[in-house]
């Protein structure tokens, strides 16, 4: 059935990658329009790096906590297991 409480951890492991890629967003557009490339490609291509850093960043954080979880779950399995 899995962890009833993953998706809560998932959720403030990933609040602070979030955040970052925001002010990076933000960041970003103000540099381009501060040097007069506001909507240009190369804004373009910045936010894509930063959206595709968000990306890897909450996979990351996703297949680490699912790891951990997995890990967890398997050894209270073995101590039930061991305990009968």
């Amino acid at each position: 059935a899995g962890n009833p409480y993953f998706s809560g951890m998932m959720s403030a492991a990933a609040r602070p990658v979030v955040d970052q890629f925001n002010t990076a967003i933000r960041d970003i557009g103000s540099r381009t329009a501060a040097s007069g490339r506001y909507g240009s490609g190369a804004m373009g291509e910045m936010e894509g790096l930063a959206s595709k850093n968000l990306a890897t960043a909450l996979t990351d954080k996703a297949s680490q906590l699912a790891y951990q979880n997995y890990g967890q779950d398997l050894h209270m399995k073995q101590m039930l297991h061991n305990s009968n």
